[in-house]
């Protein structure tokens, strides 16, 4: 049976365009082909008998308390895309555009995992230790096909075992293991938590800049200015005798600190996506 294929990419029509009672929608098949389109690099991690059913849009994991002090603006930095196939779902951190950030995550339909919706959060939750990870800000309008969908799904035999996510490299497509910053097949190496906390440490934003969030890391350095413009003054106050000065000094210095540790285990949690480094494309022979 020959696949049909859009933007080279192996989909069921009667699937991916219908809405949750199997009925075609225009609108459906225009939502999709926008988020098809944004999948140039998907292919090569596609099986040979594996068809794309669902794409759609949400937001990364929220695990890490530090993330709470970036409030909406953390939920902007983890937007994301997730595909669903008669295999498994693939989760692609994105940018604020929906574009490839080179990290691909994997959930299969596994025996040993319940996957379903709450709300609006795709919970993967492991049956024997019951951990849970959610995605939040699942499209409202994909809920009931979704939830629809997940009721057919039949677990992998195969992947009976594996962890709940797994990474793929993006540059073999194979799995990734956790903890180990360099793909055991071809060697890409990532970038890894304990550089970043230490840019963090060392720099103002380097941290952010280091994993390529500019926009944290220029908020970042903003503040540590801030931080170090009050530092300054406050010494000076401190050598002309001038009232509060230490104590001033004592509570801006014990701030500074909290940010910096802050910034650290924040920006170190981001390179759980495994971001790959990049070289140069254009070496002189």
């Amino acid at each position: 049976m020959l696949k049909d294929f859009i933007f080279n990419l192996p989909v069921n029509k009667k699937v991916i365009f219908s809405n949750h009672k199997n009925i075609y929608k225009k609108g459906i098949e225009k939502r999709q082909r926008q988020l098809l389109v944004k999948l140039p690099f998907l292919p090569p991690f596609l099986e040979p008998d594996e068809e794309v059913l669902l794409a759609t849009t949400g937001y990364s994991q929220v695990f890490n308390r530090a993330q709470l002090f970036t409030l909406w603006l953390f939920i902007y930095l983890k937007r994301s895309l997730f595909i669903f196939t008669n295999k498994r779902i693939f989760h692609i951190p994105t940018t604020v555009k929906y574009s490839y950030r080179n990290s691909i995550s994997q959930i299969r339909y596994s025996g040993s995992q319940l996957i379903y919706l709450k709300g609006r959060s795709l919970v993967v939750e492991c049956k024997i230790c019951h951990h849970k990870i959610k995605f939040i800000g699942i499209r409202k309008k994909e809920k009931k096909k979704i939830n629809a969908f997940l009721k057919t799904v039949k677990p992998d035999k195969d992947a009976s075992l594996k962890p709940q996510i797994t990474h793929l490299c993006p540059g073999c497509t194979r799995d990734l293991i956790p903890g180990k910053y360099s793909c055991f097949h071809c060697r890409l190496k990532f970038k890894s938590k304990l550089k970043t906390m230490l840019f963090s440490l060392l720099l103002p934003g380097g941290g952010y800049f280091y994993i390529g969030h500019y926009f944290l890391g220029i908020i970042d350095l903003i503040i540590e200015g801030v931080f170090y413009y009050y530092i300054y003054n406050s010494i000076i106050g401190i050598l002309n005798n001038a009232q509060n000065s230490t104590l001033f000094l004592v509570l801006t210095v014990f701030l500074f600190i909290m940010k910096k540790i802050i910034s650290c285990i924040h920006a170190s949690h981001f390179t759980d996506e495994f971001i790959p480094i990049l070289r140069s494309r254009n070496k002189k022979k």
